[in-house]
């Protein structure tokens, strides 16, 4: 019997762990901080049940805007 118990409660317990885990975004942009790009695309995650620091991750890199792209120059 406590077998079966214990092979019923195995489901429950997987996808509670999977439930708690966070996801970790990247967020990479040419433009300076604040970016209100990223503020939209975090309220965007609100409003799909995602909330940044409980079940996602959002990490964000500035690289402001150069005429160097992908190891290129670029003239106009």
């Amino acid at each position: 019997m406590a077998l079966l118990a214990g092979a019923l409660a195995w489901p429950l317990a997987a996808r509670a762990q999977e439930a708690a885990r966070k996801r970790r975004i990247l967020w990479l942009s040419t433009a300076s901080s604040p970016d209100p790009f990223l503020d939209g695309f975090i309220e965007g995650l609100r409003a799909q049940g995602y909330v940044e620091g409980k079940n996602v991750i959002v990490q964000s890199r500035y690289f402001p805007a150069t005429r160097r792209v992908c190891g290129r120059s670029h003239s106009n």
